[in-house]
């Protein structure tokens, strides 16, 4: 494959089962070396260089009659409670590790320290490691994010197209006493956003009581529950701790969408096994590397959309002015993962109804619509449907429930195509007003070469304008579609005693106009 060509490279994990550093390490080692991008002896040599004499060893297990990678580490000696500034500096001076795989292992670990110190009420350089300072958390989580780091310069080979070698780093020097429970100011410059594009299912934990250093805790162990803040877990039928404190920090770490797979082509797959056996399931971790399908990459909604500075000609534009972009590039249509939301209600009047879907659309909703239905016994009732980003389906849910009283949401994941938008800002004989911009084109026009023909910015016939402001107006212009919103029609109309069609109509005009100058 030719990867300055391709599309951007995505992870997908399955916590299903849920996250732990070997199920996890296993996984990635399985993935990297159907990509080509590790071998085993790579990560003996981490590991060799972090803890001489800790022995780590392979093994291929069938885990529900799957095959996965399970990884085992062992310490020849009894393994001393670590503080986080001697694994901070382990870290440090590994010869190993490149600047991305470094930050990685040491965001990894300082989410442990910071949720430690919290638990314990400490200082976050007195905090003492007991599972996670033990040698195999260690080997799980640096080695995990040595991989990771492969996997980032694969995903984005504009930016690195050869692995970084390892650079001697220097050696940790901060304040002795950083401020409690705070991210101590040296290790700034290791907190930032992972460098791969992660996905992942919600965390599974487990359930009932797990055995520790501080004895029998429930599940989650303390630790855990304070890394898992925020993030989409659940308990799980299955007995016992499934996300430890090593694979909680891994993924909070390292995962950037907690939500479906959007449209993806796989490339590689890889499954880490547990040392558990579980009652019909699998304790395993899948690792799916994926080529990501989606265009730009960034949501199309109306919440994304731009403004910029005005042009000579009034018209406040984005950065780059409507000719500047190719068409590939301009209209290219984003796939976006969405949840759609439905219930039948056939006890709300019409009145409240209506509210409820004000409040969604307040709420966050991508968008909100009723129809009618017949339900059983022939009652006459409505279908209420709400369109959610893929990850607010349970949240939504949850409103929904709670402003109409239904006693169940139903739930299914759905794409979109959606049209690049922006909007743009014109000086008008009301004023600046906003008008919505949507750029996209008709794939049987790109072989034709006749250009469309452009309305006429001076056209008084209120049927003609209102009928070019849905049309593409040109094809070196990239707009296709332009309109005023209608609550500042509304609120113009209404403050001058106006006509509403009269204002749209003049508005699109002043549009026309416009683009006319700027195209």
């Amino acid at each position: 494959m030719d990867r300055e060509k391709s599309r951007a490279v995505i992870l997908h994990f399955d916590f299903s089962t849920g996250a732990s550093g070997d199920k996890m390490l296993g996984a990635l080692l399985e993935v990297s070396e159907a990509l080509g991008l590790a071998v085993w002896e790579d990560m003996c040599r981490v590991a060799a260089s972090l803890l001489p004499g800790v022995t780590v060893k392979r093994t291929r297990v069938s885990a529900s009659g799957i095959a996965a990678t399970q990884i085992r580490v062992t310490e020849e000696h009894h393994a001393p409670h670590r503080h986080w500034s001697d694994i901070r500096a382990m870290i440090e001076a590994c010869p190993e590790l490149d600047e991305t795989a470094r930050s990685g292992a040491l965001r990894a670990f300082e989410a442990v320290a910071h949720a430690e110190a919290t638990v314990h009420d400490v200082d976050v350089d007195r905090v003492h490691f007991h599972e996670v300072g033990a040698a195999d958390s260690i080997i799980d989580i640096v080695c995990t994010s040595f991989l990771m780091a492969r996997l980032a310069q694969f995903a984005q080979p504009t930016q690195a197209t050869q692995f970084a070698q390892p650079t001697q780093p220097a050696r940790h020097t901060g304040s002795a006493q950083p401020a409690r429970h705070t991210q101590p100011a040296q290790a700034a410059r290791h907190i930032g956003r992972a460098p791969l594009t992660v996905y992942a299912t919600p965390l599974a934990l487990g359930n009932g009581t797990v055995l520790c250093a501080h004895g029998e805790l429930p599940v989650p162990a303390p630790a855990t529950a304070h890394l898992i803040k925020g993030l989409p877990v659940y308990a799980s039928v299955h007995e016992g701790e499934l996300t430890t404190p090593t694979g909680a920090a891994l993924a909070r770490s390292f995962v950037t969408h907690w939500e479906p797979l959007p449209s993806v082509r796989p490339l590689a797959c890889g499954y880490g096994s547990g040392t558990r056996t579980l009652a019909g399931a699998a304790n395993i971790v899948r690792v799916l590397a994926c080529e990501c399908l989606e265009e730009g990459g960034a949501r199309a909604d109306s919440g994304g959309a731009t403004t910029g500075k005005a042009d000579s000609g009034g018209a406040t534009t984005g950065e780059s002015g409507p000719n500047e972009a190719t068409a590939t590039e301009a209209l290219d249509l984003a796939l976006e993962g969405c949840a759609l939301l439905e219930t039948n209600i056939d006890h709300l009047s019409a009145e409240t109804l209506a509210f409820v879907c004000e409040e969604l659309m307040r709420a966050g909703a991508l968008d909100v619509w009723q129809e009618p239905i017949v339900m059983k016994k022939g009652r006459l009732a409505v279908r209420l449907s709400a369109l959610v980003a893929a990850g607010e389906g349970r949240t939504f849910a949850q409103r929904v429930m709670a402003l109409t009283g239904t006693l169940g949401v139903r739930q299914r994941f759905v794409e979109r195509f959606v049209a690049p938008r922006e909007i743009l800002t014109l000086e008008t004989p009301y004023g600046l007003v906003p008008f919505k911009v949507a750029r996209f084109v008709d794939p049987a026009d790109l072989g034709d070469g006749d250009d469309c023909d452009d309305p006429d910015p001076a056209c008084d016939s209120s049927a003609d304008v209102a009928e070019t402001a849905w049309l593409s107006f040109s094809k070196a212009s990239t707009i296709s579609w332009l309109r005023p919103e209608h609550d500042i029609v509304a609120r113009i109309a209404r403050e001058r005693d106006l006509d509403y069609r009269l204002v749209y109509d003049k508005l699109t005009t002043c549009a026309l106009k416009a683009l006319d100058r700027i195209s």
